[in-house]
C-alpha cells in the first residue's frame, strides 16, 4: 500500500512539473502578443484569461481521456477475469477473491 501512496505522490508531482512547463511554453511563445495587449492597455485579468482557458480546457480533456483508458482497460480486464468479479479486486487481492 505504500508503494501505490509514494507512486500516486511521484505522478501527482510529475503531472505539476508538466503543466508548468506547459504554462511556461505558451507564456513563451506569445510573448510578442502579450507585449502587443499591454501596449494597447489590457489588464493583466484580461491577458492571464486565455491562458486559465487553455489550461482547464487541456485538463478537462486529459481527465475525460484517463476515465476512458480506465474504463477500456477495465471493460478488458472483466473480460478476461470474467464478468462476476471486480477487476479493483483482482488488482488488490493475491490469489483470493476479496469483494464477495
Amino acid at each position: 500500500m505504500w508503494v501505490l501512496s509514494a507512486l500516486l505522490v511521484f505522478l501527482v508531482f510529475v503531472a505539476f512539473v508538466f503543466i508548468n512547463n506547459t504554462i511556461r511554453l505558451a507564456i513563451n511563445a506569445r510573448r510578442r502578443e502579450i507585449a502587443i495587449m499591454r501596449l494597447v492597455g489590457a489588464s493583466n485579468g484580461f491577458i492571464r484569461g486565455p491562458f486559465l482557458m487553455e489550461g482547464v480546457l487541456e485538463a478537462v480533456i486529459g481527465a475525460l481521456l484517463a476515465i476512458i483508458v480506465f474504463g477500456c482497460w477495465r471493460a478488458l480486464a472483466a473480460s478476461c477475469y470474467g464478468r462476476k468479479h471486480d477487476v479493483l479486486d483482482v488488482c488488490y487481492s493475491s490469489n483470493r477473491y476479496v469483494g464477495v
